[in-house]
């Protein structure tokens, strides 16, 4: 990025950074400002801090110029809270003891994430701000770019946590089948609609949200959950072969299962009448149904 101009009692001002990180990338004035959709003259007094610049425009320019808003807010560079890495996989051998069944807690504790969860569950992602997601986490806008450089970031920290937890959860429950194909099915689909049903936010987000990720993150958030789906594809099929099972399509029978998981986040309601565990076992055996096994009450 280009110089700033300071003086030993001046520091630079927004304006100054958009300036400066427009002569980096050798954009004229004019050039900028067609982007923008602005005329020279605006951008020229926005630089010049003669006129105002909107959080929303903020986010707009960074993204045109390719760096995080918040190096333009007041010239920091946040960076989402780094997360462990997920838990190993389960191999196939080792009980759980059914921990996975457990729920405890928030669906996220960081109170930023939680906030930012909210807006996108009530608005949509692109129709919530930087703005609305600052005022439910109680905080102002500048605060808020010290915890995640952009909205995006948010988004992408919600999506990297429900794919952790929902891949942790079903080769859990998977692990606890003992090698039949018909228990482990009937868990992992008891797993995945507990998990609809106990996380409604996430779950909601993961299943709407998908299109507002950018790459490459969209990529590697829909690689985490083909190995969600070939989990279970491999289940199935493992059923069809020893004769569990007689769907004459494994694969189609095995989409169809996740997908009536899936679903259970859009409709279920806390209040009741039904428990997230009578849900869950109703669609345990809706699942068996559809591959063409009697249903079965682990």
């Amino acid at each position: 990025m280009a110089e700033l101009p300071t003086s030993p009692t001046t520091r630079p001002t927004a304006g100054d950074r958009i300036r400066a990180a427009r002569l980096s990338t050798g954009i004229s004035l004019r050039e900028f400002a067609r982007r923008l959709g602005l005329s020279p003259a605006t951008l020229s007094a926005m630089e010049n801090g003669q006129t105002g610049i909107t959080v929303d425009r903020f986010e707009t320019i960074a993204g045109e110029l390719g760096i995080e808003p918040s190096a333009l807010f007041d010239g920091t560079h946040a960076t989402a809270p780094t997360r462990p890495d997920p838990a190993p996989a389960l191999p196939p051998t080792a009980s759980t003891g059914g921990r996975w069944r457990v729920y405890e807690g928030p669906e996220v504790t960081d109170p930023v994430l939680a906030a930012a969860l909210r807006c996108i569950v009530e608005r949509g992602y692109h129709g919530c701000t930087i703005r609305d997601i600052a005022a439910a986490a109680g905080m102002s806008v500048s605060a808020l770019y010290h915890h995640y450089p952009s909205k995006q970031a948010m988004l992408v920290t919600l999506f990297d946590h429900t794919m952790d937890e929902l891949l942790d959860r079903v080769t859990a429950a998977r692990a606890d089948g003992s090698d039949d194909p018909a228990q482990e099915l009937a868990l992992m689909v008891e797993s995945l609609a507990l998990y609809h049903c106990c996380r409604p936010g996430l779950a909601f987000c993961g299943h709407a949200e998908m299109r507002g990720l950018a790459e490459p993150d969209h990529r590697r958030v829909a690689d985490r959950r083909v190995a969600l789906q070939r989990q279970f594809d491999a289940v199935v099929e493992h059923g069809c072969t020893s004769r569990r099972f007689a769907t004459p399509r494994p694969r189609e029978a095995a989409r169809a299962v996740v997908g009536l998981c899936m679903s259970v986040s859009e409709w279920f309601d806390p209040a009741g009448p039904d428990t997230p565990h009578e849900v869950a076992a109703l669609y345990t055996d809706y699942a068996l149904g559809l591959v063409g096994c009697h249903p079965l009450r682990p």
